[in-house]
């Protein structure tokens, strides 16, 4: 049985910034492992991150979302220091 695992992560924020970083953020969605999946969107007012994949893939998924998550923290630390 091969089990399938799901992570979501969603960040409220400015509807304006939320739109740059899904621009910022899609390059991201290229040349996944196989079986993996990427998903990044805004959604009801906020930024939602879905990536998925199986068991065997934890340490790539975790691995993935270290590297969106620090790529959002900086891009969100840059437009913070131009207000």
């Amino acid at each position: 049985m091969r089990i399938k695992i799901m992570v979501e992560i969603r960040l409220n924020g400015n509807p304006v910034i939320l739109d740059s970083l899904v621009k910022a953020l899609e390059p991201d969605n290229v040349n996944l492992p196989l079986n993996m999946t990427l998903e990044i969107k805004k959604e009801k007012g906020q930024l939602v991150i879905l990536s998925g994949g199986y068991m065997g893939m934890i340490p790539s998924i975790l691995n993935t979302l270290d590297e969106i998550v620090s790529l959002v923290k900086s891009s969100l630390e840059t437009v913070d220091d131009k207000t």
